[in-house]
């Protein structure tokens, strides 16, 4: 789902989880991640140019069950 950054005030404070067929797999926050937001989107623009509605994927967070 993609939302407005007026919708989410803080994006270093998010949950993040997986439920396959009624099962969590997993369960964890952004607030978790080796680097935060900002950083990422700053190291990232660095060498490329990212264009409104870019998704940024990070890997698997912790949390995995």
């Amino acid at each position: 789902m993609l939302v407005s950054p007026t919708v989410i005030t803080n994006p270093n404070s998010l949950r993040i989880s997986m439920t396959v067929n009624d099962v969590k797999m997993q369960d964890s926050n952004t607030g978790d991640m080796v680097f935060d937001v900002a950083s990422l989107i700053s190291f990232l623009s660095q060498s490329t140019t990212l264009q409104p509605g870019t998704v940024i994927l990070t890997g698997t967070p912790e949390g995995i069950y």
